[in-house]
């Protein structure tokens, strides 16, 4: 009976990679992670009461599940699931188990119009060993101390129209919704926003500008009462980019974001923003620098921040093992990034208890084939908090060394939600629409 239905769920995900000129294909994923950290529980550097003790340990994280991709002629569809199991040597009692599971899809609306949609959701136990996302798309920013029970969901639009062929017309929308639940203590954080944007292109510059409004609702404890702040928040943005070559990008943006709280004792404020970044687009791969100020809600703390970030990261083949340079047998992930978050506080109408943060990770994966591959990473982790401690956010160092085998089987998928998005000015680096082929980065 066993080999029956192992043979039957073999037929069933195989099935679809040959089947019907590859309209749909479903895959089992599979991802396992071997480990050692310094900082099991991401303890404070300097013992604070109620915080967890500093204690290392060795890990395995193991990531099975499943995805389907499916195609029609005028849009492509990739739904996700994946079962996120944190298994400990020492300290059994810490296992952890976190689900996801999240939709993708990319419609061709009219002969001038693209809908990207993005819905996802997760439910567990989330720690801050998770690495599910790559060494080169890490962000330096505030973590709990521990394991926090976690339930969110988000979905998101974006709609881009392209009027003539200089000119687009953008609209974007989202929700978010974040529970978090640890030490008998409950935060919330939901977040509803509408942008409206225009593009105007020449041949190597862009201009873009967007207003933002958002809504939040954020709710925490406060000692022994919970405290709510709801506001409205309104960003006005613009944006300069520029095509320097054929590989490089540059882009410099501003603007200002208003923070109106709706409590009767709160105070609003008005935050400048800025950034640039410089970003390169060879063959294969990608490199990027930026640095930033900007105001967004961390619902995962149930706080508006306001941040000032330095980073540089690259996802770039290596020289050796490389016959064919679109598909690079080696290649290296990397982020080094640097921030100052500060929380604002809305009945001062002022910024607060501010966290520099530091984040290096580093991973050098071989691909045995394209959907086939292992990695070695190592990553450190640095959060200096202010002297008082509020919401579970202290202070902490952390090393963590990685050994990771990552796989797709069927390998080959039928259908790619395609990469309609891009900062190059002449548009180079998108993918064409119903592409089965592995995408790069």
């Amino acid at each position: 009976m066993l080999r029956s239905l192992a043979l039957g769920l073999a037929a069933v995900v195989a099935f679809p990679a040959a089947a019907r000129a590859e309209s749909w294909s479903l895959h089992i994923l599979g991802d396992a992670q071997l480990a050692w950290t310094d900082n099991l529980f991401s303890a404070p550097s300097t013992p604070v009461a109620g915080a967890p003790p500093r204690e290392s340990d060795a890990y395995m994280q193991a990531r099975p599940g499943a995805i389907l991709m499916f195609e029609t002629p005028r849009s492509v569809h990739e739904l996700q699931y994946t079962f996120d199991a944190s298994m400990y040597v020492n300290h059994t009692e810490a296992w952890s188990i976190l689900q996801r599971a999240g939709w993708r899809g990319f419609f061709t609306v009219s002969p001038r119009g693209e809908l990207n949609t993005d819905v996802s959701g997760s439910v567990g136990d989330a720690t801050t060993l998770t690495t599910q996302a790559g060494a080169d798309a890490g962000q330096a920013g505030i973590q709990r101390s521990g394991t926090v029970h976690v339930v969110q969901t988000s979905a998101a639009e974006n709609y881009a129209y392209q009027a003539s062929p200089a000119l687009r017309l953008l609209q974007g929308g989202s929700i978010r919704y974040d529970k978090t639940d640890q030490n008998d203590t409950t935060s919330t954080g939901a977040e509803g926003s509408l942008r409206l944007g225009a593009e105007r292109s020449w041949r190597q510059d862009a201009l873009t500008g967007s207003v933002t409004t958002s809504y939040l609702v954020l709710t925490r404890p406060n000692g022994a009462t919970e405290s709510s702040d709801d506001q409205l928040n309104l960003h006005i943005d613009a944006a300069w980019r520029r095509d320097l070559s054929r590989t490089w990008t540059s882009v410099v943006d501003g603007g200002v974001v208003v923070i109106v709280p709706t409590g009767a004792n709160s105070k609003g404020t008005i935050q400048p923003t800025i950034g640039g970044q410089l970003s390169y687009y060879p063959e294969w791969g990608t490199a990027t620098f930026q640095a930033h100020r900007s105001v967004l809600p961390n619902l995962f703390i149930a706080q508006n921040t306001l941040t000032d970030s330095a980073s540089a990261s690259c996802w770039l083949p290596l020289p050796w093992l490389r016959d064919n340079p679109a598909e690079p047998r080696l290649t290296v992930q990397a982020t080094l990034a640097g921030a100052r978050v500060q929380l604002i506080d809305t009945t001062q109408g002022s910024v607060v208890s501010g966290f520099s943060e530091v984040l290096g990770d580093v991973a050098v994966a071989w691909n045995v084939r394209q959907a086939l591959g292992f990695a070695a990473r190592y990553q450190f982790i640095h959060q200096g908090a202010d002297t008082t401690a509020v919401n579970g956010l202290n202070g902490f160092n952390r090393s963590t060394v990685m050994l990771t085998f990552y796989g797709r089987w069927p390998e080959r998928l039928a259908a790619t939600v395609p990469v309609r998005q891009t900062l190059r000015v002449d548009r180079s680096n998108l993918t064409p629409i119903g592409d089965g082929a592995v995408q790069t980065p």
